[in-house]
């Protein structure tokens, strides 16, 4: 009896978590602890979690604040938007004065810039996003030929949560993925004159932006993106295309800070 009511009233508080306000600073860590960790958490975005941690460590600062890698470790930081993570998380004294906490902050860094997979830490919680949040990984699909044999130049992608597909855009070129965004080289532009253009698009805000220039215009190539860098590949042998031609993308809108990030082994 009492195991059932225990059971009911920890996915009551889940589900109403952000109703609860000041009556959480009350719980042990344990309890917290079963919060945090909880799939079923009801939040819209992850930085709620993040301020319910704050908010429990503020409450009692000198007995708590060494408690905050605990808490940190169960708040899934790689789907925090990249402007809070400098804005609030970096920028929070008890998180800049502990280093265990700079190093989650890190690895949510690495996560959002393309430089840590979530497979490469095994089983992590941290690297799932939470249900009530909407994020989800999505299958990209990418061109094609229809029943008629008719060259395909859109791009959709499939939600496997909610089964749904949706439409995203039309290309005319290369395409590879990095940093979350769909990078597009060479192909034919609106006159169907080769083309020399790199263009990145975000499907976030559905918005184009120029962003580089291939070392010539080229078609029927393919492009992959490795250690940050995006790279066209050519089917044609020519040597003026060179390693010194690959072209770097400088990812934009990600200066936080590095001096405490860089002190850590």
């Amino acid at each position: 009896m009492f195991g059932g009511l225990a059971a009911a009233a920890h996915r009551f508080v889940l589900r109403h978590v952000g109703e609860l306000g000041a009556q959480l600073e009350r719980l042990p860590l344990p309890r917290l602890l079963s919060y945090l960790r909880d799939d079923g958490l009801c939040i819209p975005k992850e930085e709620a979690a993040f301020q319910l941690a704050l908010r429990w460590v503020r409450a009692d600062p000198a007995t708590r604040a060494p408690l905050l890698p605990q808490l940190l470790a169960h708040v899934r930081l790689p789907f925090v938007r990249r402007f809070y993570l400098l804005a609030h998380v970096e920028s929070e004294p008890l998180v800049a004065r502990c280093p265990p906490c700079l190093r989650l902050l890190r690895e949510a860094r690495d996560f959002q810039s393309a430089r840590l997979d979530r497979h490469d830490r095994g089983p992590c919680a941290r690297m799932r996003p939470r249900p009530s949040t909407g994020l989800a990984e999505i299958l990209v699909l990418v061109g094609g030929c229809d029943r008629d044999c008719d060259e395909l130049v859109t791009v959709d992608c499939y939600n496997p949560r909610t089964g749904h597909w949706r439409y995203l855009v039309h290309v005319g070129g290369s395409v590879a993925v990095l940093g979350g965004k769909l990078y597009v080289s060479g192909g034919y532009d609106n006159t169907f004159e080769l083309s020399d253009v790199l263009e990145a698009y975000d499907p976030e805000t559905r918005t184009w932006s120029v962003v580089g220039q291939l070392p010539e215009p080229i078609f029927w190539h393919g492009s992959v993106s490795i250690f940050r860098q995006f790279m066209p590949e050519t089917t044609q042998e020519d040597d003026s295309i060179t390693l010194d031609n690959t072209i770097s993308l400088s990812r934009q809108n990600q200066n936080l800070h590095n001096q405490n990030l860089n002190e850590l082994p």
